[in-house]
């Protein structure tokens, strides 16, 4: 368990999961929000759509690096056995979202040194530890199969994160989701569904209003009277003219205005959810961008997608390129940002005119785009 022979201790410090926490309250143990657990994140169609649209966009972008290095691109395009490349790296980008922390063990050849395999661990899996010193962190694997418990250096698990700071020993070291900071906005959203589902429930009942311009003398006149208008104007009946005689009015009621506005306020938690990850509103919008221009909100949203390529590419980088000196891994995602290269296009038109490049060598770039 100890890598270095002057370490006595170590800081056990979790796997920095979003899960509820208890505390005594009373003599009674209850639960205590300790942030945006995984399940509840993906039970929000806000949360779930900002997740999905951020996931699948970054997972949809190339890996290139700096210098010419086949095999470790191979690496990336093909990190595992079980999994395409596309649905690895979603499943690191969702987790890494919902969770704060995604850990994905380093296989290598035993001869070469060199990595084979990537293999995604459950956060549940994981243990962290910090020696005393703080110079050193290795993890415990507790594999949910059949394998024995292992540990292994910080060098041999690619452990990306967002938004570690010091508030406490264990965020030094481990990540957290933005969407934490939505604690309070989605209990709020909460009961304000339930008032807003309560309130529509005593809307729709009664649906209008049958009103007889004599004294209905009991309980049961004024049942048997609902009968029978019902019968006379529902099923086979339904859509035909309305017959009413002199004593008889028929008002269909509306939905109070007041649960219409509490139906717009339900809506309230898709722009915190835009906010706290950063991505353009427009783009979690069902309706109409209030925005014409197009090309603007994607270069937001490129901006956005880089706080998430940039942790996966430095710490890919600090782990696996340790072969070859001064390489970098990094994405290209203008495949998601400028798929029909008009902006790339655009660019190099300027470039050209410029004599900064030459046709040809525009030419050159763009085929590797896709373009011309």
């Amino acid at each position: 368990m100890l890598f270095h022979k002057l370490e006595k201790r170590s800081y056990a410090l979790g796997n920095g999961a979003n899960q509820m926490g208890f505390a005594m309250q009373n003599g009674q143990l209850v639960p205590v929000g300790s942030g945006v657990s995984a399940a509840e994140g993906l039970r929000d169609s806000d949360i779930m759509s900002g997740v999905n649209l951020i996931a699948s966009d970054v997972a949809s972008a190339s890996f290139k690096t700096n210098v010419d290095d086949p095999d470790l691109i191979n690496l990336l395009e093909h990190p595992s056995n079980i999994f395409s490349a596309y649905n690895f790296w979603l499943t690191v980008i969702t987790n890494l979202l919902l969770q704060g922390n995604t850990f994905a063990v380093i296989h290598r050849n035993p001869a070469t040194g060199k990595p084979t395999y990537l293999e995604i661990l459950l956060n549940a899996e994981i243990m962290v530890y910090l020696t005393d010193d703080w110079q050193h962190i290795f993890y415990q694997i507790n594999f949910w199969d059949n394998r024995p418990v292992k540990y292994v250096q910080s060098t041999e698990m690619l452990h990306f994160r967002l938004l570690p700071h010091d508030v406490d020993t264990n965020l030094i070291v481990l990540g957290q989701s933005p969407l934490n900071s939505l604690y309070e906005e989605l209990s709020i959203k909460k009961q304000s569904n339930k008032l807003t589902l309560t309130q529509l429930a005593k809307s729709i009942n009664p649906s209008g209003i049958l009103t007889i311009n004599k004294g209905l003398p009991g309980k049961k006149e004024k049942e048997n009277t609902r009968n029978e208008f019902m019968d006379a104007n529902m099923g086979t009946n339904a859509g035909k003219p309305l017959v009413l005689d002199s004593i008889t009015t028929y008002k269909p009621t509306a939905l109070d205005p007041n649960v219409l506005e509490m139906l717009k306020g339900t809506d309230w938690v898709r722009s915190q959810v835009a906010k706290v990850l950063g991505i353009p509103l427009d783009l979690l919008q069902t309706n109409s961008s209030e925005h014409s221009n197009l090309q603007q909100i994607m270069t937001v949203y490129a901006a956005c997608l880089n706080r998430y390529i940039n942790p996966l590419c430095s710490e890919l980088t600090t782990k696996l390129c340790t072969l070859l000196p001064s390489e970098k891994v990094s994405m290209d995602s203008s495949s998601v940002t400028d798929p029909d290269n008009s902006n790339i296009e655009t660019r190099m038109g300027n470039l050209v005119k410029n004599q900064v490049l030459s046709s040809d060598e525009a030419k050159a770039i763009l085929a590797k785009k896709g373009g011309w």
